[in-house]
C-alpha cells in the first residue's frame, strides 16, 4: 500500500506536465513536491528509508524534503522557476550515485540551488 501511495504521489506530477504539454514551468510548490518525490526517490533507490534509517517512511521522507526545498527556493522570494534549472536539478538527483559525497555536494551546492532552480531569485 505504501509502494501504491508512493507511485501516485510521484506519478501526479509528471501527469501533470504531460496535461500541460510540459511547456511552462512548474510553480514553487510544484517544482517542491516533485523535487522532494524525486528525491525520496533517490533516498529509497539507496536504502535510505525505513526503520532506523535516514527516513523512518515515505511519508517521513517527503515531509522533511518538502521543507528542505521550501526553504531552499523560499516561496516569496523564488516567484518563478527556471524550466531548465529545474530539469538539471531533477536529472542531477536522478542520476546520483548512493555512496558518492561529490553527487550529493553537486545536487545541493550547484545544481538545486536557488539560483541555479529560481527564474527570479530576490533577495529578501
Amino acid at each position: 500500500m505504501r509502494f501504491i501511495r508512493f507511485a501516485l504521489f510521484v506519478g501526479l506530477p509528471v501527469l501533470d506536465l504531460l496535461a500541460c504539454g510540459g511547456s511552462s514551468p512548474p510553480s514553487q510548490p510544484q517544482a517542491r513536491d516533485q523535487a522532494a518525490a524525486t528525491a525520496c526517490t533517490y533516498y529509497m533507490r539507496c536504502g535510505q528509508i525505513g526503520a532506523g534509517l535516514k527516513y523512518a517512511s515515505t511519508d517521513d521522507c517527503l515531509t522533511q524534503l518538502k521543507a528542505y526545498f521550501n526553504t531552499t527556493w523560499p516561496q516569496d522570494t523564488c516567484t518563478s522557476i527556471s524550466q531548465t534549472g529545474f530539469d538539471n536539478c531533477q536529472a542531477a538527483i536522478q542520476i546520483a550515485d548512493c555512496n558518492s559525497l561529490a553527487d550529493f555536494l553537486n545536487v545541493t551546492l550547484n545544481k538545486c540551488t536557488m539560483a541555479n532552480v529560481c527564474a527570479t531569485p530576490t533577495k529578501g
